[in-house]
């Protein structure tokens, strides 16, 4: 189950208010009082006690006479809660510009992820927090549904992307460190990981649809996910009936 709710208090900021909850399913309740609880954040104790809840407070500021256009945004996201605020944090931030380089319209993001969680003051969460739940994981068939960097992981990207007529083509180079605890039950390698990412790839109308193709570079290994170092080549097709 998901929530969102957005304002703009004022001109140019805009405030994003997430929160998601799994419950119920094989052993669990998952009557009408569960759900009551769940909504009402109470799901520590009682028929709701085995709920994985999280939520987060994102900001987006736009800077309209900067460039073409420009903007800085920044979430956090609590795996936990206290005094019902999120608790126990993962942050994601960056900074976007559209411009023009060499006569061609593009855009610029710098980005960094990070969901390595520090232990309280209580002692609660720590190392490996991120997306964890006793009853429930927050992923799906072993694959993570939040960042794709999963549990305990950082990444500083660079994301390009250039309009020529009807051809879009974007890349991408980052620096990103994999299960920095080498966690031997992590989604994605059992040791700690940490290199290099690098994509291009582009777009164009055809037949009515859009052909997309991508190359990327990736230069260490993810040994439980199954991606070995080295270069992959994709081509998609999409239309609309």
């Amino acid at each position: 189950m998901g929530m969102r709710a957005r304002i703009r208090p004022i001109e140019n900021l805009e405030l994003d208010f997430v929160r998601t909850a799994q419950f119920g399913g094989a052993g669990q309740p998952q009557d009408f009082n569960t759900l009551l609880r769940v909504l009402g954040g109470r799901s520590n104790e009682g028929a709701a006690r085995g709920a994985n809840q999280m939520a987060g407070i994102g900001l987006s500021y736009s800077l309209p006479n900067l460039g073409g256009g420009s903007r800085i945004y920044y979430q956090f996201v609590g795996e936990d809660e206290a005094g019902y605020f999120p608790s126990c944090l993962m942050h994601m931030g960056g900074v976007e510009t559209n411009t023009l380089l060499f006569g061609i319209r593009s855009q610029i993001t710098i980005e960094h992820k990070d969901t390595t969680i520090a232990r309280t003051t209580s002692g609660a969460c720590g190392a490996n927090t991120a997306y964890q739940n006793g009853t429930f994981s927050y992923a799906n068939n072993g694959v993570v549904l939040g960042s794709a960097i999963d549990t305990q992981g950082k990444a500083t990207t660079l994301y390009m992307k250039h309009k020529l007529d009807e051809t879009s083509v974007n890349w991408s180079v980052g620096h990103y460190t994999i299960n920095d605890q080498s966690l031997a039950t992590h989604r994605l390698s059992t040791t700690r990981a940490t290199g290099l990412v690098a994509t291009a790839g582009l777009s164009q109308p055809l037949l009515g649809g859009t052909v997309s193709a991508l190359i990327a570079h990736q230069d260490f290994d993810l040994n439980t996910a199954g991606f070995d170092k080295g270069t992959r080549v994709g081509v998609s097709f999409q239309t609309s009936f």
